[in-house]
């Protein structure tokens, strides 16, 4: 078990009862630390249910402070404050009281309870928000900044000092574990650090970059919103079902780039040799458009980036897997990327004949049709089925998890238990009558047998006639 389920474990588990004696300092009275008891001996309360229900540390001194010695008797201060210091520390640790005085979490009950509570939950989100609105602000009318740099500078100083005062009541409120134990707790810590840091001016070069993390803390509404924090669970629950259907989308992308490489990585790279240097020209024909003199359309194809078309979309593997990935995103990438290939490709051109002049029969029919059926079977699977999948995949996870939550509120309450048996005294009177019937019975039977052999031996029949005839 991790050592934060552990802990949770340890804290719900319910504390087992302590009847020892207790004694003052002086010695002269011991009390029972599970009954409270009145100057006569009657019980009035339990010491230690009454201090787990009580909200405070002060509600349970006080409760103990009512205790009565068993004897007649006054009860020293000293005794007092000794016993109330030992009840705190064994109900709500010793972290709470030390010697009967009030200790450093002595108002962590409260602290929680305030932290925990709708407004300031509210307030806490509305300061994130103004956050996230203020970084969006800087942004757009300041990116440089140059413009306001101390308006925006002394506001990030702000927010940053309310932030670190609410990680601290935070902390103090659910010292140690149930603070450390969480994940959003630790985020928060490492975003406030941002912030120490930033306010300290020790952030300068490259580490200015850590302030990007400023705009990181509206992720922190998913654990004060439970919608939000719904949608997060249930995306984080879908992630192994999302994963196998992105890793056979990867798959798929992967094996069809290979084959853009195969087929399209030269298509328009020509080279010519211009004195005793070999030269790549990026060019292809058209052959959609009829010959013009017998020459067909000649397309320059130079990228912006000095390259062939065919070198940069297609000339390695990565280049094709990246190339197809922007055709899955439904933009225009297919009017750069697919119709050069589409008109252009000429890979099936036959080669010239014997008695024609040295020109390429070109019927370049089978290159369209390939290069089509290409990109279509592509975008048909990728887009149309495989993607869909993985919505498919998050929105049922989010259905069971709401139908979940619906089944849990229309539980229908608890059946109320069995009525218990009846007392020992009432079960064994039911048994004494129930023996009673029987040996009337079995004295009615044998007088019944008795008068039977009589009347059979005054007829004179075989008394085994009697017993065998039906009654």
């Amino acid at each position: 078990m991790p050592a934060c389920a552990a802990a949770r474990a340890t804290s719900s588990r319910p504390t087992k009862k302590n009847s020892n004696q207790v004694s003052d300092d002086g010695g002269s009275a011991t009390y029972a630390s599970p009954t409270v008891k009145d100057n006569k001996g009657d019980a009035i309360m339990e010491v230690t249910s009454v201090a787990e229900a009580a909200s405070d540390v002060r509600t349970a001194v006080h409760v103990v402070r009512a205790v009565q010695p068993d004897s007649a008797g006054a009860e020293t201060s000293a005794a007092r404050r000794s016993r109330s210091a030992i009840v705190v520390q064994q109900t709500q640790g010793p972290w709470y009281a030390q010697r009967g005085k009030p200790g450093v979490f002595y108002y962590k009950p409260l602290a929680k309870a305030s932290y925990d509570h709708s407004y300031a939950q509210a307030a806490i989100a509305a300061l994130i928000i103004l956050n996230f609105g203020f970084n969006i602000a800087e942004k757009e009318v300041d990116p440089s900044g140059t413009n306001y740099p101390d308006f925006f500078g002394r506001s990030e100083d702000v927010f940053n000092i309310l932030f670190i005062i609410e990680l601290l009541w935070n902390m103090y409120a659910n010292f140690f574990k149930d603070f450390i134990c969480s994940s959003w707790n630790v985020f928060d810590s490492v975003v406030v650090i941002v912030g120490v840091l930033s306010l300290a001016r020790v952030l300068s070069g490259p580490l200015l970059l850590l302030r990007c993390l400023r705009a990181l803390r509206v992720f922190r509404l998913f654990k004060r919103i439970k919608s939000l924090r719904k949608i997060l669970a249930s995306i984080v629950s879908a992630v192994p079902g999302v994963v196998n259907a992105f890793a056979v989308v990867i798959i798929v992308i992967s094996i069809y780039s290979i084959v853009a490489v195969e087929f399209f990585y030269n298509f328009d790279q020509h080279p010519v040799t211009i004195g005793n240097e070999t030269q790549i020209e990026c060019y292809y024909y058209n052959y959609m458009r009829p010959m013009v003199d017998g020459q067909l359309e000649r397309i320059e194809s130079v990228t912006p980036r000095g390259l062939c078309f065919s070198e940069e979309y297609y000339g390695t593997f990565l280049r094709a897997w990246y190339t197809l990935f922007q055709i899955l995103t439904g933009d225009s990438w297919a009017e750069v990327i697919a119709r050069p290939v589409l008109y252009g490709w000429d890979s099936y051109a036959f080669p010239p004949a014997e008695d024609t002049v040295a020109e390429p029969y070109v019927f370049n029919g089978v290159s369209n049709f390939i290069s089509g059926i290409f990109f279509m079977t592509f975008v048909l699977i990728n887009s149309f089925v495989l993607i869909n999948v993985v919505v498919a995949v998050l929105l049922d996870k989010m259905v069971s998890e709401s139908d979940d939550d619906e089944d849990d509120d229309d539980e229908e309450p608890t059946r109320p238990p069995p009525p218990p048996p009846p007392p020992e005294s009432v079960t064994g009177r039911w048994q004494k009558e129930l023996a009673d019937e029987q040996k009337d019975l079995g004295l009615k039977i044998d007088a019944m047998t008795k008068a039977l052999l009589a009347v059979s031996k005054a007829l004179d029949v075989a008394p085994e006639v009697v017993h065998s005839a039906p009654s």
